[in-house]
């Protein structure tokens, strides 16, 4: 989905992330190695992952760096849609670099679907690259690929359980994960990964439209280059992802009324 200005750069970490380079390594991508993570640099904040491009980018000539941030990453994205989206100055900005992040108004759901349309191919080797097998992460891969090829329901049931579950409740996103892939296929499809389902089942209960998360949530548009935000909308859409409107606006407001009171344990 990225305009012509974008070019893509990808790091490596070492030995023990070898399974992202083998994967990244078939893109046209410049690849910088770093032993940031080996010297556990990555243990206060993700953003250090934004430093090899930093010290690089006089020679790369760079004006700036986008991450591929989705929605869920941080509850901070939380914003009501009345409020305009504004990214807080971050380290880039201190050294001159500007946010290019163009994901942010998207979710793993649309994400996921802009693989399957664009990609398809690629999935398997995207999944191998994420996560090991029999985790959670990559059961909820699975299931969120089923749903966005249209799997029926015995897809679900035959994606082998993970050896780890997740607690919803304790997290933001694996709360808003779980309750739009349950309000999507079904709480008995993404219980083998659940610690406590009933918290889907109460979810369920509020009778939430989660369609949105299919969609692009324009409260973030600023954070687009201005030059480019009609093509990236065009793509958006040429792939099936539309535009929030006014209904999407209410059940979004509604789930984040719903997560709010409900990590408040109201």
């Amino acid at each position: 989905m990225s305009p012509d200005l974008y070019d893509l750069a990808s790091i490596d970490f070492g030995p023990l992330w070898k399974r992202e380079r083998d994967f990244f390594a078939t893109y046209d991508t410049t690849i910088i190695e770093t032993d940031f993570r080996v010297k556990k640099y990555d243990r206060h904040h993700w953003m250090m992952m934004a430093a090899p491009l930093i010290l690089y980018a006089d020679y790369l000539d760079m004006a700036g760096i986008g991450f591929g941030t989705i929605f869920e990453a941080t509850q901070d994205h939380l914003f009501s849609p009345d409020v305009r989206h504004r990214v807080p100055d971050d380290f880039r900005v201190a050294v001159g670099l500007s946010d290019y992040t163009l994901t942010r108004g998207l979710t793993e759901f649309s994400t996921a679907l802009i693989v399957h349309r664009l990609a398809p191919d690629r999935a398997a080797d995207s999944l191998k690259s994420l996560a090991y097998e029999n985790t959670e992460k990559m059961f909820r891969k699975r299931v969120l690929l089923g749903l966005v090829r249209g799997a029926g329901r015995d897809h679900f049931s035959s994606i082998p359980a993970p050896t780890e579950t997740v607690t919803v409740g304790k997290s933001f996103a694996y709360d808003f994960l779980y309750y739009a892939l349950s309000s999507q296929v079904g709480v008995d499809a993404v219980a083998p990964a659940v610690t406590n389902p009933d918290a889907l089942h109460r979810f369920a209960s509020h009778g939430i439209d989660m369609g949105w998360v299919h969609k692009y949530n324009p409260i973030f548009i600023d954070d687009l280059p201005h030059t480019k935000v009609g093509d990236i909308i065009a793509k958006l859409q040429s792939l099936g992802i539309a535009i929030f409107g006014a209904a999407d606006f209410e059940s979004y407001q509604q789930f984040v009324n719903f997560w709010l009171a409900s990590s408040r344990g109201q």
